[in-house]
């Protein structure tokens, strides 16, 4: 075939378009897709520019569909990449871009596929032991995993990452540097075939390391202070199973303040995952006093009747025996941790929740005694195997073990029990259930729930 009949077969068919309003399809000079990616409100696509063009209509096929549709039309030429926000998370997505120019539109063979991965969220992030941090994540049933990314640097630089299969991690970090700060995101994957196809990284959050310069006494300050930071409020009776006011914070009376920062300690120390103590008691001030830690720590008495500084340290635990007090506690009615400089942190009816105040006035008339808590040997669990026939309560490991909050592990859900503690003719037990949640369940007996 000659050029001669090749230009005049051309031109009758841009002829045949321009009369019928048809748009002529040329092959295009740019608006190739060069990039697909994840973020946090969508899809974001970039492509390559067509300078001598007016601007890109964009298409879309998705899922198992091989229709492609025109999602977008974008009407400057400058203008390289776009934000598609109605995507849904797990679900595959191609796109194509054609230019335009007037009544014409060029064909571009270039496609892109991702599948929409939310951008994910650190659920927790702690330091449970010497040179450790562990990193939790909210659920994404699409994901096949996470990479977690952590650096020294709030830039992150030099950076290390860890890739962990599962639709959500709960991943210990070790070997870290003692007592310095590290900062943390991370981002879920999904793999299709060959292919891996990333979200967006999540927000970092960083922490400090725990050091093994700091002591159980010095943890037990830390947590304390921690406390006072989140404007927390007073609630005398635990018991009654209202330890939040209706505005989301978090309440405590006075021996469930300090219950609260020891248990959460001891459980970097103690692996026994539950306290012999009678827990429904714990706002009593005399039974955290008498026995509410006997298997699991030692229990020293510093002094008695008058404060003897020299022999007091921060973390120890003061008791009062204040007049007026509730009956069922005294003559141990009140208790505070000591921080130190003649000053304790404690919760109390008279001020706005956890308070620092000095230890001067009454409460050196009406001292009682000083005890130190120190971690004994690690408890044995007794590894008791159950079944869930009926509701669970789960009470959550990181909130006050005094009370309130609360998990409701549903029938049919499954139950594993983790690790168990006796107390009297009952065991107490740590479990994780098959949605991901994790707490202790209070009180059951022989392998059955009370």
């Amino acid at each position: 075939m000659t050029k001669k009949i090749v230009s005049l077969l051309l031109s009758l068919i841009m002829t045949v378009g321009v009369l019928s309003g048809i748009s002529t399809v040329s092959a295009a000079t740019g608006g190739a897709v060069t990039r697909v990616s994840n973020y946090s409100s969508g899809i974001k696509v970039r492509w390559s520019k067509a300078a001598d063009k007016t601007g890109y209509y964009i298409y879309r096929k998705s899922g198992s569909s091989n229709t492609w549709s025109r999602v977008k039309t974008i009407k400057s030429v400058s203008t390289v990449s776009w934000t598609d926000t109605n995507v849904t998370n797990g679900r595959k997505y191609v796109y194509k871009v054609y230019p335009y120019k007037g009544t014409k539109k060029y064909t571009n063979t270039a496609t892109r596929t991702i599948y929409r991965l939310i951008r994910p969220g650190i659920k927790s992030l702690s330091s449970p032991s010497t040179g450790q941090m562990r990193v939790v994540s909210y659920k994404n049933s699409a994901a096949t995993g996470y990479q977690i990314k952590y650096s020294r640097y709030s830039n992150f630089s030099n950076a290390k990452k860890i890739t962990v299969s599962g639709t959500s991690i709960a991943k210990t970090i070790s070997s870290l540097s003692k007592g310095k700060m590290y900062y943390v995101k991370i981002r879920s994957y999904k793999k299709v075939g060959g292919n891996t196809y990333y979200s967006l990284y999540s927000k970092p959050k960083n922490i400090m390391v725990k050091n093994t310069a700091t002591s159980y006494r010095q943890q037990v300050v830390d947590l304390a202070l921690y406390y006072n930071s989140q404007e927390t409020e007073y609630v005398h009776d635990e018991s009654t199973g209202k330890d939040e006011d209706g505005n989301g914070k978090i309440g405590f009376d006075c021996s469930g303040f300090v219950s609260c920062v020891l248990n959460q300690v001891m459980q970097n120390d103690v692996k026994c995952y539950r306290l012999t103590a009678n827990l429904k008691q714990l706002h009593d001030t005399s039974i955290v006093y008498n026995n509410g830690y006997s298997t699991e720590f030692r229990a020293k008495t510093l002094c008695k009747g008058t404060i003897d500084w020299s022999k007091i340290l921060p973390g120890d635990i003061l008791f009062f025996n204040s007049p007026g007090g509730p009956k069922h506690d005294y003559p141990f009615n009140h208790c505070a941790i000591y921080l130190g400089d003649k000053t304790m942190i404690h919760s109390t009816g008279s001020a706005d929740g956890v308070v620092v105040r000095p230890v001067d006035g009454n409460y050196i008339t009406h001292f009682e005694s000083a005890k130190r808590y120190v971690p004994s040997k690690k408890v044995s669990p007794l590894n008791i195997s159950m079944t869930a026939t009926r509701d669970v309560k789960l009470y959550p490991a990181i909130q006050c073990y005094s009370g309130t909050h609360k998990y409701i592990v549903k029938k049919g859900k499954t139950l594993t029990i983790k690790s168990t503690t006796k107390f009297g003719t009952h065991y107490n037990a740590y479990a994780t259930t098959s949605d991901g949640k994790y707490g202790y369940i209070y009180e059951y007996k022989d392998g059955k729930l009370a």
